[in-house]
């Protein structure tokens, strides 16, 4: 038995392919959400959801191909955060310290703090 056309649901993008169309969106809507709520991301720079609906029809036009893409979100990366190292050898060792070991420190370190030889000796890797 043939159906009549107004007897059939008219496709739309909340039943193409059941939905999967919002599916896709809400999973990179909750990306985007994640992104604006990292504190270590910009929060005055936008972010973007794309949703592609691409529609290939045949020959005849009485059908087409749907396929639906939502690339993954533009979010904003990480804040930059920039340091610098000094690099040098600690007992024949190559080694690396975030401030410059030649330079006298400001301020005392705090008292639990144990340099690159007392932690290899706690290690027991004395040399």
């Amino acid at each position: 038995m043939k159906r009549q056309l107004d007897e059939l649901k008219h496709a739309s993008l909340a039943t193409l392919a059941g939905g999967a169309a919002i599916e896709m969106f809400d999973a990179a809507w909750v990306k985007v959400l994640e992104n604006i709520m990292d504190v270590n991301t910009d929060s005055k720079k936008q972010r973007s959801i794309s949703l592609k609906v691409i529609l290939l029809p045949n020959d005849d036009r009485n059908m087409a191909k749907v396929v639906i893409e939502v690339p993954p979100p533009k979010l904003v990366s990480d804040n930059q955060v920039a340091t610098q190292i000094f690099i040098g050898v600690d007992q024949g060792e190559i080694a690396s310290v975030e401030h410059n070991a030649k330079q006298m420190l400001l301020f005392d370190p705090p008292a639990d703090t144990l340099n690159l030889s007392e932690i290899r000796e706690k290690k027991g890797e004395n040399k």
